[in-house]
Parts: C-alpha cells; structure tokens; sequence
C-alpha cells in the first residue's frame, strides 16, 4: 500500500489563522484522495485525520508530527492496513443468529464469555447478533482510540426495545436513545444542572437521607447484635436520594413513623419493582431471540413495556408531589429553600422562563432555578421531554446506586484492614460535625473513601460495557471498520486484567491515590481507560457525579455506624441483566453488620 505523509511548513504554522488552516488542510486532504491512487483504507485515514485537523486546526498545527498517517488515531496501526473480515472471529459463530448462542449458554454471566474471547482471540474481537455486526475491544489504547475518535456528535447504540416503546406510546427518545443534533440539545440544555458544583450542593442532603437509613436498619434491628444485609433498603435509598435531589421533595421512606402498607411504601415497591423488571427485561430482550421483530409484539415485550408505563406514571406522580409541596410553600422563602435548592425543580425551572422569579434563591446553594437563569439554552426542553429525562435518572438512581453499593460494602467486608483505615477517615471527619452534618468540602475530604469506590467499581462494574458507533469508516487497532457498526467496549474484562494491573483480583484501593498514578509512566496512562465505570467524553453517563456523591456517602453511613463482616472468600458471585448485580442470598455473598455505636450515636 502506498504510505501518505502530510507536512505543512514551518513558515506556514506561524502565521495560518484557524480559519485559513482549515481551508489549507481541507484542500490538501481533497487534492490528494483525488489525484493519488489510494486504498480505501488509506483514504478512511486520510479523512479521519482531516475531521481531527479541522475540529483543532491550531493545535494540530503545533504538532507537525502527528501529521505523519502512522500516527492517525491509533498507536498501533500497521503500514498494512487490514479489513473488518481479517477481524478474529469467535470459531461457535452461528448462521443467522451469529453469537447468539454463546451469549445464552453463559446466561447472567456473560461477562465470563467476553474474558475467555480475550484469552482466545487477543485486543480485538468482531461478532454478530441476529445480523446485527459488532466489533469488541479490549486493549486500553484501542478503547482511549474509541473515545478520542474525532466526531462532532458521538454516537451510543440505542437499544432497540427501547425506542420501539417511545414509538409505540408517542413519546419523545430522550437523551439516553438520541443521536447527533437531538442529542446535543439535550445535553446542553441538562449539563449545567449537573454540574460539579451543583451536584456537590447536595452533599448535606443526601448525608441526611444516608444517616437516616442507617439509623432505620440499626433500630429495626435494636434487639440483636449482627444481622443480615438489607439489599431491599438500599434501593429505597437510591429512590429517595436521587428524587431528593432531582425534585427537591422529601419522600420520608425511612421516617420512624412510616407504615409499612402505606400509600408511599406501596408506590415506593411499585416503582422499584419497574425498575428492576425494566432492566431484566431489557436483558432477555437484547440477548435473546427477536421473536417481536419477526411477529411485531410477544408476551415478554408487552411486560418490558408495561414496566416502563408503571415507572413513567410513578416519575410524573411524583413530580406532582414535588410541585405541590413547592406551590404550598410559595412565598415562604425559609420552606421554599427545601425545593429550590435542590438540583431539582427539574419541569420547572427548566420549562419556564420566570422560575428564577417564582423561587427566590438567595443565599441558597445553586439550583436548576438559579443555573437556567443565568444559563439560557438555544432550544430548552419541553415538559414532556424533562418529564422522560426525569423518569431516566431517577431509575439510574435506584438500581445502579444500590448496587455499586452493595459491591463496595461486600469488599470492605471481605477485606478488614481495608475497612478500618476508612472507618478511621470517616469517623475523624464525622466526630468534627456535632450536628451531624457534613458539607461538600468534607466528602472532599475524604480521599481514602474515593479511592475505595473506584476500586470496587473497578472489580465489579454496574455495567458491563460501553458502546459507540460512527456514521463514517474509521480506522481502529489497524483494522478497517465499516460505518454503523457498533462497537462493544467492555468495563469488566480489562479492568480485571494482569496487562493492565498488578495483582488485578486484589482489592486495593491505594493504586487509586494521586501518589501512586504519578508513579506510572506516560505508556501506562492509557491504563485508565481500562476502567471507566461511566463511560469516558460527552457521552458518558450524565449522572455520573450524583451517582458517585450518593454511593460515597451511603458507603461513609455504613461504614461509620456498622463493622461490615463476611466469612465469604473467593470472588463475588454477581448476576448480569444489562446491569451487574451482587448475588446476596448466595452463601459466597455473606454480609453481615455490627453496630459499633449506640442506637441513636453516629
């Protein structure tokens, strides 16, 4: 193949504008794919540097030797470029169905099937579900090329079942399903509330509703000295988190005088129950044969869409609650704090253009009301559209909080040293606080904490992968991928691999600290795409930062009023159903708490 150099002049990157760069590069790129004889690879290449040089023209120009086609978005592309059929290929490949059948055989471990496709075919793997193509990758260099792949509007497989639900009932996608300019408008019109600083506001909120669950196990529990985990609650603590702080309204499900058969404890099982039916659903759906594509409806997709029905009704019930309990207060400034400043008010502040004069926000931490005043967007949300925003987060919120959760507590329990250099970190920032509370600049202060959520996360991810796909060819690990197909980029699988970290089964929570990542060299960098629990550039997970608040802060509670213990060895059994669950009520699961205070002492 013939090999392409592009340079420009040394006189030339003084004095070319960004303007005039991107003329100059367009130029070069179009004369030479159409007066040389190229192969298709190389042209791919060609166009690919020229979306990069355009997007960053000053930059690229500074960098004369990223100009040379070695160097295209892949550190290991080769002077050959090879094609998607040279890609290895999975030897139980079935005619039509593709994969399918190993994806069956390993159930809800199908993280299990993506490890041995590593041992057995190296960095890189293609497949096909149902005629659908797929490319895999493992290699942290290939998944940072992914990532970085110049795109004006990266692109997520929308899941088919999904969509056809937001058809079928007439709704908008929303961001999780939309794609290119659809999508921008929603992120921009949500990533202001989300914010680092906003998200942070939160932090006394949430401690609240993290204190208030703990201190409901230990009393339900008063009469005994150690007692079996709760995974039940810990979803209701997902639940009345994230609502606490998308809307600002308190559901109160770990009030002391809350009955059991209540209103709010039935919806609070409704809900959860949807949420949880959704994603496992979803699962069968995804990983099974199509049937609904062939007869247009089957029992099992009416059930995954009567779930979301149910989680959409209970998400606009209890956005009415919200908004009630605001409107009851308005004109009380000291009530109409509690819903202001939240990150919520989600409708209205970012529906209506007066909320900023509706909801008074002096002195109040920044909130959706006080960002969209000052933040205007060029095309805001519609109610219904913030409406399905809403629904998507709060049940983010309830199933994967929960269960990041669990996996941390099941570590610390397994490993005590572990436990009690962090208990040490939260006890010495909680017993500063005589009324309890604890601010942003205290959860920030606690390192050791974060270190032992990345860690856990790094072992038993929520999710089991990351997807992306591009409307153009583009290049990856020197093979030539197709436009539109999708690409698999797995969290689990590297994030557990000896190439990537030393004694990668160990729960050590210190290969987290600042001081340890400045030991590794600039080759070893590309490690951190080996684990990335919420996705890495514009599209990762938009909650990522109330997710991370709410799983650190529940993790702090726990730890500091209860000594985790587990006569448990060997790994965590888990159950994957498009989410990656602990399997509690195995005997390798064991949990057990032992309150180290008084009922009523934090």
């Amino acid at each position: 193949m013939q090999r392409v150099k592009l340079s420009v002049g040394r006189p030339y990157r003084s004095v070319l504008t960004r303007a005039s760069a991107t003329t100059t590069i367009t130029t070069t790129i179009t004369t030479i794919t159409t007066t040389t004889t190229l192969s298709t690879g190389a042209l791919v290449q060609c166009r690919q540097y020229a979306a990069s040089a355009v997007a960053s023209a000053s930059p690229m120009l500074a960098c004369p030797h990223l100009f040379s086609n070695e160097h295209l978005h892949t550190s290991t592309a080769s002077p050959t470029l090879k094609s998607f059929e040279d890609i290895p290929r999975p030897t139980t490949s079935w005619p039509v169905v593709g994969a399918l059948p190993d994806f069956v055989r390993y159930g809800n471990n199908r993280q299990l099937l993506f490890d041995k496709w590593h041992q057995q075919h190296g960095p890189i793997v293609a497949f096909h579900l149902c005629g659908k193509p797929y490319v895999m990758t493992f290699d942290p260099k290939l998944i940072a090329e992914v990532f970085r792949m110049p795109s004006r509007w990266p692109n997520r497989e929308a899941l088919d079942v999904w969509v056809k639900y937001r058809q079928s009932r007439q709704l908008p996608l929303g961001i999780v399903l939309s794609q290119g300019a659809e999508w921008q408008r929603y992120r921009r019109a949500l990533s202001p509330f989300l914010s680092p600083q906003i998200v942070q506001s939160q932090t006394p909120r949430v401690w609240d509703v993290a204190q208030k669950m703990t201190s409901h196990i230990h009393a339900s529990n008063s009469d005994k000295t150690q007692f079996t985990f709760p995974m039940d609650t810990l979803l209701s603590y997902g639940l009345e988190a994230t609502v606490a702080t998308l809307l600002g309204h308190k559901l109160g499900l770990f009030d002391a005088d809350r009955v059991g058969n209540d209103e709010l404890c039935q919806d609070r099982k409704v809900f959860i129950k949807a949420v949880c039916g959704m994603f496992d659903t979803t699962d069968q759906l995804v990983f099974g044969l199509p049937f609904y594509k062939l007869f247009g409806t089957t029992p099992l997709l009416e059930k995954h869409f009567a779930h979301w029905d149910t989680m959409f009704a209970m998400a606009m019930k209890l956005h009415a609650k919200a908004s009630a309990a605001a409107a009851k207060a308005s004109g009380k400034h000291e009530n109409d704090a509690v819903y202001n400043d939240s990150i919520g008010n989600l409708l209205d502040c970012m529906s209506a253009a007066t909320a900023a004069e509706s909801h008074p926000h002096q002195g109040n931490p920044p909130s959706f009301a006080t960002t969209s005043a000052t933040t205007p967007t060029a095309s805001p949300l519609s109610a219904e559209e913030i409406t399905i925003t809403c629904c998507e987060l709060i049940a983010a919120g309830v199933d994967t909080t929960a269960n990041a959760t669990a996996f941390a507590l099941l570590h610390l329990a397994r490993n005590q040293d572990v436990q009690e250099k962090l208990f040490q970190e939260v006890h010495s920032v909680v017993s500063g606080r005589p009324d309890g509370k604890l601010t942003e600049t205290d959860l920030q202060s606690m390192k050791y904490l974060r270190c032992c959520i990345q860690e856990s996360l790094r072992l038993h991810p929520v999710i089991e992968s990351n997807t992306r796909f591009f409307t153009e060819d583009v290049v990856i690990g020197g093979y030539h991928i197709p436009a539109h197909t999708n690409i698999f980029l797995p969290i689990w699988t590297p994030g557990r691999s000896e190439q990537n970290f030393s004694d990668a089964l160990a729960f050590r929570p210190e290969r987290h600290e600042i001081s340890s990542r400045r030991q590794r060299s600039a080759e070893a960098d590309a490690v951190g795409y080996a684990s990335l629990p919420f996705g890495a550039g514009p599209r990762m997970c938009l909650g990522r930062r109330l997710a991370t608040m709410e799983i650190q802060l529940a993790v702090a509670s726990f730890v500091h009023r209860f000594k985790l213990q587990s006569d448990s060895s060997g790994d965590i059994q888990t159950n994957t159903t498009l989410l990656m669950r602990p399997v509690l009520n195995d005997s390798n699961n064991q949990l057990t708490l032992q309150p180290r205070f008084g009922a009523h002492n934090h």
